[in-house]
């Protein structure tokens, strides 16, 4: 079990940086001893988004996750389910919003990866491409310790709905128990 705690930020020109929402994220993985072919776990997240930032102020996601290693090499794929619980789109149903990655540990320190995230539209019917989000970001992550996660990337938008550029960055600590 993993419990996790975010900030949202927000770079807004010409004001600086901001927090625009927070997000808490359980997380179950399967038992390691089932010894199954990749890892397994299930994520669900709730968020809370300042109305400034994003119309759906409160928003849920469940996101199966399936990882693998092979080696040095690291993949994940991870079909994510969102809501909106309260917003503009509360009335819509559940978005597939998928994403993957894969990187390669070129030393005990250092993964560079791509990534890759997209938001295609509700489940029961797909937005045409044109008003898909399709992002890709090459990636580090850097081994800090044990207890820290480090990770980087600049995301560049694929489709004209997408953002242009994004910058990703993810300092976590696991807290024991």
């Amino acid at each position: 079990f993993e419990l996790a705690g975010y900030l949202v930020t927000a770079y807004v020109p010409d004001v600086g940086p901001r927090i625009a929402g927070a997000r808490i994220r359980p997380r179950f993985r399967l038992p390691e001893s089932w010894q199954l072919p990749f890892k397994v776990s299930i994520s669900t997240e709730v968020g809370f988004n300042k109305r400034s930032f994003e119309a759906n102020t409160v928003t849920l996601e469940i996101r199966p996750i399936i990882e693998k290693e092979l080696g040095k090499w690291y993949l994940s794929f991870n079909p994510d389910f969102s809501k909106s619980l309260r917003g503009i789109d509360s009335h819509r149903g559940f978005e597939f919003e998928p994403g993957m990655k894969v990187s390669y540990a070129v030393s005990k320190k250092l993964e560079p990866g791509i990534e890759y995230y997209a938001a295609t539209g509700p489940v029961t019917h797909f937005e045409s491409l044109h008003d898909q989000h399709h992002l890709i970001f090459p990636t580090v992550d850097i081994n800090a310790g044990a207890d820290w996660e480090l990770n980087f990337g600049v995301g560049r938008g694929l489709t004209g709905t997408s953002e242009r550029w994004v910058i990703k960055w993810i300092v976590g600590y696991r807290f024991s128990f």
